[in-house]
């Protein structure tokens, strides 16, 4: 059997000891920690990959850029190659005079020197050292040449004449783009390569274009090199060159260039944190390698992350997260403590209570000289119990006042610094407090309609009912809308609630009116023999029949909490006060064409003994 009373208890009175346990205050808070590291985590975590995906999408413009660049200068030396097939004969002025014209420190940032070489043979070596005659252009001799000369050099350097005549056939590295250029007929770029003393400065590389003998096939490896009249070349600084094609915005990636497919110290050409100064891997470390293919050379790029890549808005979020779910989290336990500890004082009093009535009971059955006694006790409990009241009252809206405080505190001092997503927050949180202090209002109101009560006098209906229009009609005229109010009875009721009813009601038709229609709204009254019903119409958005059963029930809501604003016990403390005065209230509605609420009140006012009693 007590297993069947076990199984018939009310999920409601169920949730009610678990939210009194004092476990429950450790369960949330501990649940609420749980779900704010989480979300930190998962925050954190989509910055990372964010600033990864950033990180590439960098990576990958850089890449392209330098290629796209190179291209370029690619197209400049092929224009020197095509100023040679334009003429018969290429002075050192007409050469002078394009490459001036081309403006290479202004618009070519990198090209540090363009020249023009030519290969010579053994017989030859004698008679082609002179500076100051230019090699001829016709080459015909089938064998490779021993050396090459530098015949054409253009250069804001005055020390770089001295490479006039220079032999580049002699370096390894260069021979090797020189003959790839030759032999394939198109840009080949070089290897890392220091020219002498006193040229000599950082490491540079150069790129080749071959130049053949007019109308002269060259549609075989043979025949290619037969034909080959010379090379036209430009010497590119990596420092300068880099500076002059990357963007400046492209902070968050550093990068080394290494020369070949090897990353040794000994093959580094350029390192980006080098040349302005930057170090660090920023919030988070990335790595990346990459083989980029430049004229038929490769060269191999390292990148790594630097600070950047996140800003600083995006690097507060998870911290932010964290503070604000903190927040919250100590907010919901310190609730909860207190209402378990409300209620540890309310269980005592109902204790106290039981043992005065008690008393009380077992001093009546001894007599009627015993009756003062028992009343005085109930007397006290009464008054005790309306102690009870108001402390929980100022114990409840104490923390309330302590959280709208803080939060506007947060808002003044840290709101420039926040975001919207935090300024989001910080409203959301204040508007919590603000219906939980309502809430906290309606209850109150809602436990004090047993024991503040006005004695019934005589009233005429309408003239009071139009003290309550007074307050809701600017608001209507603002809406264009209208409210009427047919003649009403006098009767014999509690003024203060007799408003109250009509206030809620009139309150609820405003509250759910259509947002695209002026509210109208009716009031009236039908006399019957022992009751008079009085009603409350409007054409608002209406309730579906089946809630018009539960709208009357404590926190009992159709819309989502604050769409539109309320606590939910409007229509519940209505209720109440219709039965204290020995009538009923019921609403009829349809939904999109409004509601009409009803409330029937007794002609003749109950007594005391008849008023329904207020729930233990």
């Amino acid at each position: 059997m007590s297993g069947e009373k076990d199984r018939r208890v009310p999920t409601s009175s169920r949730h009610i000891r678990i939210l009194r346990n004092p476990a429950t205050a450790w369960f949330f808070l501990l649940v609420g920690l749980v779900l704010t590291f989480a979300g930190w985590h998962l925050s954190t975590t989509y910055l990372k990959e964010t600033a990864r995906q950033r990180f590439l999408r960098r990576v990958e413009e850089i890449k392209h850029t330098i290629a796209a660049h190179m291209t370029v200068y690619e197209q400049v030396l092929w224009g020197c190659v095509g100023l040679f097939n334009a003429s018969e004969l290429v002075t050192p002025e007409e050469w002078h005079a394009y490459l001036t014209a081309l403006q290479l420190g202004t618009h070519w940032p990198g090209i540090e020197k363009i020249g023009y070489c030519v290969p010579v043979m053994n017989e030859e070596r004698g008679r082609e050292t002179s500076r100051a005659q230019p090699l001829p252009q016709s080459r015909r001799e089938a064998r490779a040449p021993e050396y090459s000369a530098v015949i054409y050099l253009e250069s804001d350097r005055p020390e770089d004449t001295d490479l006039i005549g220079y032999d580049l056939w002699k370096s390894d590295v260069l021979r090797v783009a020189m003959e790839r250029a030759r032999d394939r007929g198109e840009a080949a770029t070089s290897g890392r390569f220091t020219f002498p003393d006193p040229v000599a400065q950082r490491p540079t590389f150069l790129m080749f274009l071959p130049l053949y003998l007019r109308n002269h096939p060259i549609d075989t490896l043979e025949a290619r090199r037969e034909g080959l009249e010379g090379w036209v070349f430009g010497a590119f600084q990596i420092d300068e060159l880099m500076k002059g094609i990357l963007r400046p915005d492209l902070e968050g990636v550093a990068f080394q260039i290494y020369d070949g497919e090897r990353a040794t110290p000994e093959t580094l050409m350029y390192d980006s944190q080098k040349a302005d100064g930057g170090e660090g891997a920023g919030d988070f470390r990335f790595e990346e390698r990459a083989t980029l293919h430049l004229q038929g050379h490769p060269w191999t790029l390292v990148f790594v992350s630097r600070p950047g890549l996140v800003t600083q808005a995006e690097r507060r979020e998870p911290i932010l997260i964290a503070i604000v779910g903190g927040i919250v989290d100590l907010v919901i336990f310190y609730v909860l403590v207190t209402l378990l500890l409300l209620h540890r004082r309310a269980y005592e009093l109902a204790r106290e209570m039981t043992r005065e009535i008690g008393k009380a009971r077992d001093e009546l059955a001894q007599g009627i000289v015993e009756r003062e006694g028992l009343i005085e006790a109930l007397t006290r409990s009464n008054e005790e119990l309306s102690r009870f009241a108001y402390v929980a009252s100022h114990d409840l809206q104490e923390p309330l006042r302590t959280i709208v405080s803080f939060t506007e505190l947060l808002e003044r001092r840290y709101g420039p610094r926040l975001d919207e997503k935090g300024k989001d927050y910080l409203r959301t949180a204040a508007g919590a407090a603000e219906r939980m202090g309502a809430l906290i209002s309606s209850l109150l109101t809602y436990a004090r309609l047993d024991r503040e009560t006005t004695p019934p006098v005589l009233i005429d209906c309408r003239e009071e009912v139009e003290r309550i229009l007074e307050y809701f009609r600017p608001d209507i005229t603002q809406r264009g809308g209208r409210i009427t109010c047919e003649p009403l009875p006098t009767l014999t009721v509690d003024p203060v609630r007799f408003l109250q009813i009509f206030q809620n009601l009139i309150g609820n038709a405003l509250k759910y009116a259509k947002p695209d229609l002026p509210p109208e709204i009716r009031i009236g009254s039908q006399e019957r023999e022992n009751e008079v019903i009085f009603f409350v119409e409007d054409n608002g958005i209406g309730i579906e029949a089946a809630y018009l059963s539960k709208i009357f029930e404590p926190f009992e809501r159709l819309h989502p909490p604050g769409d539109p604003p309320g606590t939910g016990l409007g229509l519940a403390i209505c209720k109440r006060i219709v039965e204290r005065m020995g009538g009923r209230i019921w609403a009829e509605s349809e939904v999109g064409k409004g509601s009409t609420f009803f409330f029937s009140i007794p002609k003749v006012p109950p007594t005391s003994e008849d008023s329904p009693s207020p729930p233990r």
